[in-house]
């Protein structure tokens, strides 16, 4: 009995391990591989996560009011966090809009590196994102 029941536990720290080295913020979690460089709340109602994945440099807010990128060409988009997305393109710069709740926060907006919709590391790793 003792011999089923080791093999168990240990898939089950090995488990728990696993999530416990996961990096989340408020409704969100990034990809595994992605290194979380620094987390700033400039004020209460929003958080900054500055991320690094695959040699690019991304900064995530989240929080109820983004910037409406006013200036920038707007395409949609569909990603496993809002089928309803919004890639904003400016100057060799990407952010993608996200609709995550009701409840704040309500909004993650993914800003990087993005030359067109179809080379854009911003929206390949906004759509790495899972809910937490």
């Amino acid at each position: 009995m003792l011999k089923r029941v080791a093999p168990m536990m240990v898939f089950l720290v090995a488990a728990a391990s696993a999530g416990a080295n996961e990096t989340c913020g408020e409704k969100f979690c990034l990809p595994a591989e992605a290194k979380l460089q620094s987390k700033q709340t400039p004020v209460h109602d929003f958080n900054l996560y500055r991320v690094e994945w695959r040699g690019d440099h991304f900064t995530i807010y989240e929080g109820n009011h983004p910037d409406d990128g006013a200036e920038a060409s707007k395409t949609p988009l569909s990603l496993p966090l809002d089928r309803s997305a919004t890639l904003r393109l400016r100057e060799g710069r990407g952010s993608v809009l996200l609709k995550i709740g009701e409840e704040w926060p309500a909004y993650l907006d993914v800003m990087g590196p993005c030359a067109s919709k179809t080379v854009c590391p911003a929206a390949v790793f906004a759509g790495k994102l899972r809910r937490r």
